[in-house]
């Protein structure tokens, strides 16, 4: 099945039985997103930037070495092991890992969580591709992809269990705006799909037809 479609299934599922107040809240994500114009200034970049990050066992290691090593990279930014959409996206990757690699190309993701837990998504969903580290999101601010949750959301995600200065290593309370990325050797963005909504993601297959 097509990611999207998949994503647009759970979606649904995730609605059934929500109520109201927390409706409300989601909603009110995504409303900020869009009024600080999120996917619109994170799409004028057109170099990726380089930075230091952490592979799953804690070594740093140089994203332009990385990108320089494949004539294209798809890069994914994801927001942690809590997202399930962001862990049917890795999976559908996974799925197609065979097919890139054959197109001479790679995949690696990017999230905002600590190695440890990295490492556990890594496991988790047996993949078989880099999943790295941004500690404190430098490479993500240079992206422009992050956003502050406020203080009720903050709250909201707690009762959901999920505490991110506990996955992610600080008390910022910031998390990226998913976005998929194809990079040449050089850094150059080739393309990219970012949207305001983060729930909405690239078809990994369209990203394919690119490479």
């Amino acid at each position: 099945m097509e990611l999207v479609r998949r994503l647009t299934d759970l979606k649904e599922d995730l609605s059934q039985g929500m109520p109201r107040p927390v409706k409300n809240l989601m909603q009110r994500i995504i409303n900020k997103i869009q009024e600080e114009e999120i996917a619109e200034r994170a799409s004028e970049i057109l170099k990726f930037p380089d930075d230091s990050l952490l592979d799953i066992s804690g070594n740093v290691v140089q994203l332009k070495d990385i990108l320089a090593s494949k004539k294209k990279t798809i890069v994914n930014i994801f927001r942690g092991e809590w997202c399930p959409y962001c862990n049917i996206e890795l999976q559908a990757y996974e799925e197609q890992l065979s097919l890139i690699k054959r197109k001479g190309a790679q995949v690696i993701a990017i999230s905002p969580q600590t190695p440890p837990k990295n490492l556990r998504t890594f496991q988790n969903l047996h993949i078989n591709f880099n999943i790295l580290s941004d500690l404190n999101n430098r490479l993500l601010h240079k992206l422009k992809l992050t956003y502050k949750l406020d203080k009720d959301i903050q709250n909201l995600y707690k009762q959901f269990g999920f505490s991110l200065p506990d996955l992610n290593g600080n008390t910022s309370w910031e998390l990226p705006l998913p976005a998929s990325y194809i990079v040449n050797q050089n850094g150059d963005i080739l393309t990219s799909f970012i949207d305001n909504d983060p729930c909405q993601r690239a078809e990994p297959s369209d990203l394919i037809n690119l490479l």
